[in-house]
């Protein structure tokens, strides 16, 4: 595989555990979940279900990718790596005050 493959899941991956740590701390402040998806997920299945959906939404991305090769398997997943960034940035910024 491409090392800048492995690295795009790197950071799918580990955006997504930034994105689970600083939802839990926004939620401990008194904030709120902004993806209805997530809050959907969150009123439905339990303290820990929306994290194994966002788990299972990152294996798909990352299993959808390896159908493909090379340039094709990078158009896959560099938007997905980037998107997966935003939330955990967003919560670092309403954790900040801003």
């Amino acid at each position: 595989m491409h090392a800048l493959a492995i690295l795009l899941i790197a950071v799918l991956l580990l955006a997504q555990l930034a994105d689970v740590i600083t939802t839990r701390r926004v939620l401990a402040a008194g904030g709120r979940e902004l993806n209805p998806v997530i809050r959907w997920a969150m009123a439905h299945l339990g303290e820990w279900g929306w994290v194994i959906l966002k788990l299972l939404l990152a294996a798909a991305a990352i299993g959808a990718a390896t159908a493909f090769d090379g340039l094709e398997r990078l158009i896959v997943l560099a938007p997905a790596a980037l998107v997966s960034v935003i939330p955990p940035l967003n919560n670092w910024r309403q954790l900040r005050g801003g």
